[in-house]
């Protein structure tokens, strides 16, 4: 969770002592005993500080920003063996499970409906004791839904994007105070404009994936990102790609990933393009995977793990 300098002076000063006073704290800051106990109570709301006794949570703080949607696929690419399957989806129950799995519990915000597809997703999120207080339910709406046929999205029914915003309006405290917010891409240039009317010094590291269909997609907004996984059909055509995403890469902390999951995964960090090619055991559906894979990235880069080792995890969370 990202502090104030005050928060992080206070933090500095009990972790050296335990035992020590808020009148004590007082006294050390030139600040009033009631301006401590607001700072020690936002330690606490930011998950810092466990109860009273100044017990520290070193765990990192993990918002996932995210749709919850039902999707219908149709295929019948053989008229005489059709197959139609049913899904429950999104980025919240995809990376929640494998930081839950990795012993990191994320806080989650989404967006459901009133209906049973809604109640489907709280159980899970439940049942991976995801903290989901900061869910937004429409009362007079349906949870998403898709419909795909061969794996072509050809029907969405979600809430509209004014919906969404209002959602995030309110719970814009969440997604900010985190060390890691991860989202679905199409809030990628929302989040940046929100964040820049903020201080920068207390944002989190932004993290998102998409699969590109046109070198357009890429938003110049990247270049504030810390960890951007992008699936292509094809790793021949990722020339042009590499380039953008060369022109972007304004930091030694940033990592940028191409991949379509079959033959190779070129990273783009501090200037510099490494190519990692999958085993046979390695390959996997960008459709499907990509977002397990940006967790298994993230985890390895917050354990500061080398960039290699990171990808082997990320595989390894597939």
């Amino acid at each position: 969770m990202r502090l104030t300098s005050r928060e992080q002076e206070i933090v500095n000063v009990i972790k050296k002592n335990p035992l020590i006073s808020q009148d004590e704290l007082a006294e050390i800051f030139d600040i009033s005993r009631s301006s401590v106990a607001v700072h020690i109570s936002n330690l606490m709301k930011k998950g810092i500080i466990r109860g009273k006794g100044y017990e520290f949570n070193e765990e990192p703080s993990i918002t996932i920003l995210g749709d919850c949607y039902l999707e219908i696929n149709i295929d019948n690419k053989v008229e005489s063996d059709s197959r139609i399957d049913i899904k429950y989806c999104g980025v919240p129950i995809e990376i929640g499970s494998i930081f839950t799995n990795y012993g990191i519990k994320p806080r989650v915000v989404t967006f459901l409906g009133n209906d049973d597809i809604a109640d489907y997703f709280l159980n899970q999120l439940y049942g991976l004791e995801i903290d989901i207080a900061n869910i937004f339910k429409h009362t007079s709406k349906r949870t998403s839904r898709c419909v795909k046929v061969n794996n072509d999205l050809t029907y969405r029914e979600s809430l509209q994007w004014d919906d969404y915003l209002k959602a995030i309006s309110t719970r814009e405290w969440i997604i900010y105070n985190c060390d890691w917010l991860i989202h679905e891409y199409r809030f990628t240039d929302e989040k940046i404009r929100r964040a820049l009317n903020k201080k920068t010094d207390n944002l989190p590291r932004f993290c998102t994936f998409k699969i590109l269909d046109d070198i357009r997609d890429i938003s110049d907004n990247l270049s504030y990102y810390s960890v951007v996984v992008l699936g292509i059909r094809a790793i021949n055509d990722s020339t042009n790609i590499v380039n953008k995403l060369l022109e972007l890469n304004s930091n030694s902390e940033q990592v940028f990933v191409i991949t379509d999951g079959k033959s190779d995964i070129i990273t783009i960090s501090n200037n510099t393009i490494n190519s990692f090619p999958l085993l046979p055991n390695q390959v996997f559906s960008i459709e499907n995977k990509l977002s397990s894979f940006l967790a298994g990235l993230i985890y390895g880069i917050l354990n500061n793990h080398p960039l290699r080792q990171a990808i082997r995890i990320a595989i390894g969370s597939i």
